[in-house]
């Protein structure tokens, strides 16, 4: 990015200590490799390891190739994708129900939110809704991840409200992704007890209860932060209903 990015000036603590980083505003995202959850582990590993002229000569050769993309490209990337997410959703069209009003709530309190609903319901909607809110509301950076890896790329010297959706699978529970997450539960929960993200995470309501005993075990998941599109609490009601009739283009 150019030298004309403005920047805020702010104080992060991360596990080396205080230390002064700058970030972009909201929408402009400079990463220092060592403020992100994969940075803090490399540079961690990278501290026990003095280069060698056999490593200096393989930096060397390497720097003729290709780079690989870092994690602030990949950063870069995914908020992009999500600013084509969020137009998705049409505040003209859109109408607050319940499970927003709620959800929107239990963001403000507690940080985490999990919503639950068959395919159909209209978690994913909402889920965006509620990003937008954060974005407008609290000037927290949208992130919609599409891939476990992704999580590692955030930086935490940023504010982010982050969506997770089916975060388990998209249709059955697939295993390998339940494990890679259930690693990164414990990082995410100090994550948002130190108010720096909020997360919305969404599951089908099939891998939901597949799951719920193994759910259980991590401080992340308690009920109270659980929103079921499909109970009675949180269902359609008439009233929502016929306001979304309304707004649909055409119809009578």
């Amino acid at each position: 990015m150019g030298s004309d990015v403005p920047k805020i000036e702010v104080n992060v603590y991360n596990i080396s200590g205080n230390r002064n980083v700058q970030i972009p505003k909201l929408g402009q995202v400079q990463c220092d490799q060592s403020t992100t959850v994969k940075g803090k582990r490399a540079a961690a590993e990278q501290n026990d390891e003095l280069p060698t002229k056999q490593s200096q000569k393989e930096q060397s050769t390497s720097q003729d190739a290709s780079p690989p993309k870092t994690g602030c490209d990949r950063i870069t990337n995914m908020i992009r994708a999500t600013e084509l997410q969020l137009i998705s959703v049409n505040s003209n069209v859109y109408v607050q129900t319940r499970a927003y009003d709620k959800g929107r709530q239990l963001l403000k309190d507690l940080g985490f939110l999990v919503l639950i609903g068959n395919p159909g319901s209209g978690k994913t909607t909402l889920g965006l809704s509620l990003m937008s809110y954060f974005k407008n509301e609290e000037k927290r950076q949208p992130l919609y991840l599409t891939d476990c890896s992704n999580f590692e790329d955030i930086p935490l010297s940023g504010c982010f409200v982050v969506m997770v959706d089916n975060i388990y699978g998209n249709s059955n529970l697939v295993t390998e992704l339940q494990n890679m997450w259930q690693r990164k539960f414990e990082t995410m929960y100090s994550i948002v007890q130190s108010g720096k993200m909020k997360f919305i995470i969404t599951f089908r309501t099939k891998i939901f209860n597949e799951c719920t005993k193994s759910l259980k075990e991590f401080s992340l998941f308690s009920e109270t932060c659980q929103i079921d599109l499909h109970g009675s609490d949180y269902c359609l009601t008439y009233e929502e209903k016929r306001k979304m009739l309304e707004k649909i283009p055409g119809a009578d």
